[in-house]
């Protein structure tokens, strides 16, 4: 039998690799995503472990996950836990130097002017780390690569909120959504919400698609290393365009996949959107052409009254020459008469004609 996983009906991405519990004895099968919907409910933090099948496999093993992590990951502390206390750790280090007026202006390349890379930038942060006391290496590599995590889950929340998230009013049920997809985003947004970088990379319009056409200038994280170049800053420039779909061109490393999902959300949306939009235009046509139909009809309808009203005239004209022509008939017929009565009574032909001549009537 192939194994399945264990969430069954509830499964988020079938099509992913399924990957064994390592609870000691269970059997069980579970995808990454289902497994990080499952640490979203359990753990206080992102989860960076071993994986388990569910929430008693992961209460189970927990007490004893620091060592067994430790020995088959080596260096995979997690950053929220790798401190002396619970609130001294790598993380709250990075995000409260984001936070820092200035800094993340200066990450994004508002102090190139020095030469200053993100490398450097990001060495600076590993010694702060290390000055909290924090005995865990986080070398500036790594640094830079969960800098660059943080700023695709920014995105990836903030494009849920001003797309997906608009029909959702329930406001507990926006910050659970908005965490799970980047549970640093209250603290980060008033530094990267204005940053072009950070914005949602793609809106729903009907009215007029924007163009986007996006430069981003970044450092590179590859299996071997960091390039050392210096920041660049973010270029982007927006234009008017006639054409039914935004063109989005942007360029990036290590996408997500909560990120990508939600791409393909919009993706689907702004599809249906447009085949709203094709049906809408093509019954605006056949109206409009009902319309034209219309008002041809019309206009033969009046050509046809104008023509009946012509023919009416016409022969109200003759009826009314036919009675002239018959009361002038009728009174030559008369006139005849009483010629021969009075040439029967013995009148002289000369006389009748010049006190009853015959009238002469034309045709017209």
């Amino acid at each position: 039998m192939d194994p399945s996983c264990k969430l069954s009906a509830r499964c988020l991405k079938k099509d992913e690799t399924l990957e064994a519990c390592n609870s000691p004895g269970c059997q069980n099968f579970i995808h990454p995503s289902c497994f990080k919907k499952v640490m979203f409910g359990v753990a206080e933090s992102e989860w960076e472990g071993l994986s388990f099948c569910g929430k008693r496999c992961f209460t189970k093993n927990n007490k004893k996950m620091p060592e067994v992590a430790t020995s088959k990951y080596k260096g995979r502390v997690p950053w929220q836990t790798d401190g002396p206390t619970p609130e001294i750790n790598s993380m709250a280090v990075i995000i409260d130097w984001l936070t820092k007026e200035g800094n993340y202006n200066r990450w994004r390349g508002g102090d190139r002017q020095n030469g200053t890379t993100k490398l450097g930038i990001a060495s600076e942060i590993s010694q702060l780390i290390k000055d909290k006391g924090i005995t865990v290496e986080r070398p500036g590599r790594d640094i830079h690569v969960k800098i660059n995590r943080l700023e695709q889950q920014f995105r990836a929340a903030a494009d849920w909120l001003n797309q997906t998230g608009a029909g959702v009013t329930c406001e507990e049920s926006i910050r659970a959504a908005v965490k799970q997809r980047c549970p640093y985003y209250y603290e980060l947004a008033d530094v990267m919400s204005d940053r072009a970088s950070t914005t949602p990379l793609s809106t729903i319009s009907s009215i007029k698609p924007l163009e986007f056409d996006c430069e981003v200038i970044d450092c590179e994280v590859s299996d071997s290393g960091v390039d050392n170049k210096p920041v660049a800053v973010d270029t982007i420039s927006i234009k008017q365009t006639a054409r039914a779909v935004p063109a989005l061109k942007k360029k990036f490393r290590g996408s997500p996949t909560s990120f990508t999902s939600d791409l393909t959300v919009l993706s689907h949306l702004k599809k249906e959107q447009m085949d709203h939009d094709n049906r809408f235009k093509e019954k605006q046509c056949d109206i409009e052409e009902r319309k034209f139909g219309i008002e041809e009809r019309k206009l033969e309808l009046l050509e046809r009254e104008s023509t009946i009203k012509m023919e009416k005239l016409k022969a109200e004209a003759a009826r009314e020459h036919l009675h002239v022509v018959k009361d002038q008939l009728q009174l030559k017929v008369d006139i005849l008469r009483q010629r021969a009565q009075l040439l029967k009574e013995g009148v002289p032909q000369n006389e009748i004609d010049s006190a009853l001549p015959v009238p002469e009537f034309s045709d017209s």
